[in-house]
């Protein structure tokens, strides 16, 4: 009897050595989409994150603001384009007009009066 106890004791022993202990269901690992991934799903134009993503670069160093909020100040004026001037425009377009609308050597300009003036002169 007494070897079917260390019998016992050895399979209880191999198990929980060779057990990985995870009983938890294998977990997905997600990433966070960048910026400029966000918006090129916005606009549905798959492939251009690198074009988001320089224009975005540029207009945070000409606005002095992080990337997240110069792309809020483009979606929100794109939405407001097509609300109260009927004028459908991607981000892209959006931040592309910004971008052409400051001087290149800029720093710290007013984008979201930009943006703005943007939504006012077009569509009259």
């Amino acid at each position: 009897m007494g070897h079917w106890i260390a019998a016992g004791i050895i399979a209880i022993v191999a198990l929980y050595l060779f057990a990985d202990g995870n009983d938890s269901p294998p977990q997905s690992v997600t990433r966070q989409l960048s910026v400029a991934e966000k918006l090129v799903l916005i606009d549905g134009n798959p492939g251009r994150e690198r074009d988001y993503d320089l224009l975005l670069g540029d207009l945070a160093v000409k606005c002095g603001e992080a990337k997240i909020d110069v792309s809020d100040t483009a979606v929100r004026g794109t939405q407001v384009m097509k609300d109260r001037r009927n004028v459908s425009m991607t981000v892209l377009e959006f931040l592309q007009a910004m971008d052409g609308a400051i001087p290149a050597n800029a720093e710290s300009t007013d984008c979201t009066g930009i943006a703005a003036a943007l939504i006012t002169l077009t569509g009259q």
